[in-house]
């Protein structure tokens, strides 16, 4: 979204590997701070979507492509041919931010790029230290406002602002990268939290299996309890039966319990 047709062309022959060579646009190279993404975008201009490749070959071949699939047009950057102008080395001033290609980061090998559509750009805090340093310059150059002013080192000036401006490819590029920054932290806690879910899985697991055998076991005991139970109600049904047969045995005969005072007072006997 926002991409020339010709930009848009390229990178997607670049993906599916029709088109060799390239290394992406400049707004996805470069890594601008956040407060002076207005600045550099203002400064880059069209150029935010030049597109870089290795060699001058790579380029034309991608220009060939254009033609063939009528696609449209696109700026190629080959690092092997780039020629940059030197890079401003201002002396220091009130509201100066710095130059341009200072304030950016980006692969060293891309330093021709840099200093190509950035080094003869100054960066100033505000219209009262562009106008300052505009009186300083001489040459070829460009101040640029942190709220996206540009002063040309011909005298133009332009400003303003524009209705309904869709977001800048520098923020979007900047948005990606945190977001995809997000997205590997939270995938980093979902692993520890899997990690620590299936911990708690084999703990449930384990719980659950020791509940089985303490299950087991009760069931074990209550089926102790219940023989113990029913061999002391057998045993008492057969005392009951030999004390009522021992109860039964005809007149004069003495009962059990008669027996069972005498062993008692043979036992008192023995024990003095």
């Amino acid at each position: 979204a926002g991409f020339y047709a010709g930009t848009r062309a390229v990178l997607a022959a670049a993906r599916k590997g029709q088109v060799k060579g390239t290394l992406g646009i400049v707004a996805d190279q470069i890594e601008t701070p956040a407060k002076l993404e207005k600045a550099v975008e203002t400064a880059l201009g069209t150029h935010v979507q030049d597109i870089i490749t290795e060699t001058w070959d790579d380029a034309e071949r991608a220009i060939q492509y254009l033609r063939a699939e009528s696609a449209g047009r696109a700026t190629f950057l080959p690092l092997e041919t780039l020629r940059a102008p030197e890079p401003l080395q201002p002396a220091d001033s009130a509201g100066l931010v710095g130059v341009a290609s200072r304030l950016v980061k980006a692969p060293a090998r891309l330093a021709p790029v840099l200093d190509l559509l950035l080094g003869r750009t100054l960066v100033a805090q505000d219209m009262k230290a562009a106008r300052a340093l505009y009186r300083q310059m001489r040459g070829s150059f460009q101040i640029v406002t942190l709220d996206g002013e540009l002063i040309r080192s011909t005298g133009a000036i332009t400003g303003g602002v524009e209705s309904r401006k869709p977001q800048g490819l520098l923020s979007r590029q900047r948005e990606r990268t945190e977001l995809e920054a997000a997205i590997r932290k939270f995938a980093g806690q979902q692993s520890a939290l899997d990690a620590d879910l299936h911990a708690i899985a084999g703990d449930e697991q384990t719980a659950r299996a020791q509940i089985t055998h303490n299950q087991q076991d009760l069931q074990a005991l209550a089926g102790r309890e219940a023989n113990a139970r029913a061999s002391l109600a057998a045993v008492q049904r057969q005392m009951d039966k030999k004390t009522q047969e021992s109860g039964s045995y005809g007149l004069g005969f003495p009962s059990i319990h008669h027996y069972r005072a005498i062993i008692s007072e043979i036992q008192e006997f023995a024990v003095l």
